[in-house]
């Protein structure tokens, strides 16, 4: 069968969750996800250069692991569709801007907003299981992935066949969620999992939710608290969890976010994606099963402590966000428990943090602030007359163009003593002039006085309802007071946790076995293994292969080298055992394979062939390797070869070569470096990696 699609990973310095790559099929190159972590740093993606040529980009989740890198768009100049569920459009959304809330607050990095307006703009919103043709013979769709509202698996269907990508799945029923539909997968050509289920231990739904409450329940004997950094589709499962078990009637649960609550009134506007235990559930009794009334929000930091038994922050690293000013007073206690709602290691005892100190203003202080506010807005009205009126005698002047430059100086000349400045000299003979259609401003002024058309001092008196508003809004400043706080972060410090930590896995993905039974009803005819962690892929391989879910199972790698095995030592045979080599031609000799074991003789080394020698045994190569023949053979099969500082090079690209006692195939994966593995293999040497 003829290999139609090429996979490549993106390379990355750090986990993210979710993988990222690139798939190339008919001429397109896909990218399955562009996420980051928490902090949505770039710098993670050590080999950008990857994405250059990507014309379709595919997302698998609304989570920032899947999305995140979605601001970077405009900066990295990539304009080109992004596909995904119109969940993970309006969540999505929602996701980033929290980040971006945060950054700013809590570590004063702020990112333009309209990058994420624009990338959000332009995807494309899919139902499950509707078809979308990126080109001629090239169609897509997204299917129900089980892992999130809205997440996805991606079929890709050209030529004749059918690809799946999987990024996370979960095929168990959820109390949010209905699990992924395993018919919709089978009988495909070949499935892309992602290795990151490797690291996750087996559970069930039934001891992750008991674990949980009884978390909950010993906290609450204890009078404590329960604190859980999470994410927003983790919550979601999370907190339906909580609200639908019986045993939970009395437990009051508060989310610190800038968007908790936008995010879930949007959730409540696409209940046609919930699980079917949630629509049942409306349709019974006639609400939505997402007003959750035990649930408060809050888009700023309590003065005191927290009334509600559940905390919950979002901030999955439990280290950003709203949860630095929390923690430190959660530490305090051994009543309060801290929920790990991940695989990954959470808390030690002992965390490094750098507190944040969250202060409302006082009402002197809100006077204060407004006040300075109103003088700037005063002084930008007054900069921004005297500009309009520049630019308005150089556009109404009969000068030709280019002297407005010499009538601008002559002009500024004539309202400079209008301005007061803390400069001693001044010097304007440098400055250029853009233009007399752009915004003008002058070098470094302190204060500008209003002046009319001849650079005269005019008066501006205020209206009387005016002045009377400003009045009223200085004296009673309590509604502005609510929104104004001062952040000041401490410098880090190691923080002694003596709450009680639990792990509890709210996991969104399968655990290694029950992928097993997914991709064994699957009945694909390949598997390809991907993943950012090489441990994981290795090991998910090896099970995949073992356990036989596919007739075959593929790691996949940057790039591979694939070794052969070449006669060095000299061997003494018989002749009549030469009479069952079958030989075959090869430039202008002979090759032909055995299988046998050596046995060291009195002078010489012996070769000794049995007919029931274990499969184990590797074939050994009979003659010698010349590259020369080897390239003769390449050009037969019409792949372009020479021979270049003893390597012999393939489409420039793939090198073969002999490294001491070894024939090395070396270069990127590609269908011709499989079509080069597949001709050594059968015509010259026995290939073991």
């Amino acid at each position: 069968m003829k290999d139609e699609l090429v996979v490549t990973h993106v390379e990355r310095s750090q986990e993210v969750g979710s993988g990222c790559m690139v798939v190339e099929v008919a001429g397109l190159k896909l990218l399955v996800n562009f996420g980051t972590r928490c902090d949505l740093d770039l710098s993670i993606y050590t080999h950008l250069e990857q994405l250059a040529g990507i014309t379709h980009i595919l997302l698998c989740s609304s989570d920032v692991a899947s999305l995140g890198a979605l601001v970077y768009l405009e900066t990295l100049g990539i304009k080109v569709p992004i596909i995904g569920t119109v969940p993970i459009k309006i969540l999505g959304r929602i996701e980033v801007m929290e980040r971006l809330r945060t950054l700013k607050e809590f570590q004063g990095r702020e990112i333009a907003t309209a990058r994420v307006d624009e990338a959000f703009d332009r995807i494309i919103p899919l139902k499950y299981m509707q078809t979308y043709e990126l080109a001629e013979d090239v169609i897509i769709g997204p299917f129900n992935s089980g892992s999130s509202l809205g997440g996805a698996i991606w079929k890709i269907q050209s030529n004749g066949q059918e690809w799946v990508v999987f990024d996370r799945v979960n095929h168990r029923k959820e109390a949010h969620l209905d699990g992924m539909d395993i018919s919709s997968i089978k009988n495909s050509t070949g499935i892309i999992v992602n290795s990151s289920v490797a690291g996750q231990p087996p559970s069930t739904r039934k001891a992750r939710d008991k674990a949980l409450m009884d978390a909950i329940a010993s906290a609450a004997r204890k009078e404590g608290k329960v604190f859980i950094p999470t994410s927003f589709s983790q919550l979601l499962e999370i907190v339906t969890t909580i609200h639908n078990c019986d045993t939970s009637r009395s437990v009051s649960m508060a989310l610190y976010s800038f968007y908790g609550k936008k995010y879930f009134d949007s959730i409540k506007t696409i209940l046609e994606w919930a699980g079917s235990s949630i629509l049942q559930k409306f349709n019974q009794e006639k609400e939505n099963p997402f007003n959750l009334p035990r649930l408060s929000f809050y888009d700023e930091c309590p003065d005191g402590v927290v009334d509600a038994s559940v905390i919950f922050v979002i901030a999955k690293d439990g280290l950003s966000g709203f949860a630095p000013v929390i923690l430190p007073a959660i530490a305090k206690s051994s009543k309060n428990t801290i929920v790990n709602v991940s695989s990954a290691p959470l808390f030690a005892e002992e965390v490094s943090l750098s507190p944040v100190k969250y202060t409302r203003l006082s009402e002197s202080e809100v006077k204060k602030q407004y006040k300075h506010t109103l003088e700037e807005e005063d002084k930008k009205e007054k900069e921004k007359k005297i500009d309009n009126l520049v630019k308005k005698k150089i556009e109404d002047s009969s000068e030709e163009e280019e002297d407005r430059g010499q009538l601008f100086c002559k002009f500024w000349y004539e309202v400079q003593n209008e301005i007061v400045t803390n400069e001693k000299a001044l010097t304007y003979l440098d400055y250029e002039l853009e233009g007399a259609g752009n915004d003008l401003t002058f070098p470094a002024p302190g204060r500008r006085k209003a002046s009319d058309d001849y650079g005269e001092s005019i008066y501006i008196p205020r209206e009387k309802e005016e002045e009377e508003l400003q009045l009223k809004i200085e004296v009673q400043p309590a509604i502005l007071q609510k929104k104004l706080y001062k952040i000041t972060v401490k410098s880090k410090r190691a923080i002694k946790l003596k709450p009680m930590l639990k792990t509890v896995l709210f996991t969104e993905e399968c655990d290694i076995f029950n992928l097993k039974v997914v991709l064994t009803d699957a009945t694909a005819e390949k598997l390809v293994v991907y993943g950012e962690n090489s441990d994981y892929r290795a090991i998910l391989t090896n099970y995949l292969a073992f356990t036989a879910t596919a007739p075959e199972v593929h790691e996949l790698q940057t790039t591979k080298e694939i070794v052969t095995a070449r006669q060095t030592l000299s061997l003494k045979i018989q002749n009549d055992l030469l009479m069952q080599v079958k030989m075959e031609p090869l430039g202008g000799g002979m090759i032909g394979y055995i299988s046998g074991r050596l046995e060291a003789g009195e002078k010489e080394t012996m070769l000794v062939l049995s007919e029931n020698e274990l499969p184990k045994t590797e074939p050994i190569c009979l003659g010698a390797i010349k590259l020369s023949d080897l390239r003769q053979m390449f050009n037969d099969a019409k792949l372009k070869s020479e021979v270049v500082d003893d390597k012999l090079v393939i489409n420039e690209n793939i090198f073969i070569y002999l490294d001491g006692t070894n024939l090395t195939i070396d270069g990127e994966l590609s269908k011709e470096f499989y079509s080069v593995k597949n001709i050594l293999s059968q015509a010259v040497a026995f290939l073991t990696g």
